[in-house]
C-alpha cells in the first residue's frame, strides 16, 4: 500500500512540475501559435503540455505501470500512458490551483451569497 502511494506521489509531483514549467513557457509562444489556436481551433496549449509531459516521462524514465508491477509487452507504452496521466493531472492541478487562488483572493462562487443560506449543505 505504501509503495502505491509513493508512485502516486511521483505522478503528482511530476504533474506539478509539468504544470509549473508549462505555465512559465506559455508567455514565450510566438504569435503564429496563438493564431493557430484561435482561428483554426488547434489545441496548441494542450499539445504543448502533452509534449512536455512526454519529455519529462521519457527523460526521467518514469513508467507508472512498471512501478506498480504491470509490465507492458510494447516497450515505452507504459511511459506514454504515464505521460498522458501526468498531462491530464497537470490540467486538473491547474484548475485546482486556480480555484484555491480565487478563494484566497476573496472571490466567492456565484451560488454563495453573504446572507443566503438556501443552498447550504448541497
Amino acid at each position: 500500500m505504501f509503495e502505491i502511494m509513493t508512485e502516486l506521489l511521483i505522478v503528482f509531483i511530476l504533474a506539478f512540475v509539468v504544470e509549473a514549467v508549462w505555465q512559465a513557457l506559455k508567455p514565450l509562444w510566438p504569435g503564429k501559435l496563438k493564431v493557430l489556436e484561435k482561428e483554426r481551433a488547434i489545441p496548441v496549449d494542450a499539445m504543448g503540455c502533452l509534449v512536455l509531459a512526454l519529455l519529462v516521462c521519457f527523460g526521467a524514465g518514469v513508467d507508472l505501470l512498471v512501478l506498480i508491477g504491470v509490465p507492458m509487452a510494447i516497450p515505452y507504452l507504459g511511459t506514454v500512458f504515464t505521460a498522458l496521466l501526468i498531462y491530464r493531472g497537470s490540467n486538473f492541478l491547474h484548475d485546482f490551483i486556480e480555484s484555491v487562488n480565487s478563494i484566497r483572493q476573496g472571490k466567492k462562487l456565484d451560488v454563495l451569497h453573504k446572507d443566503d443560506f438556501s443552498n447550504a449543505g448541497m
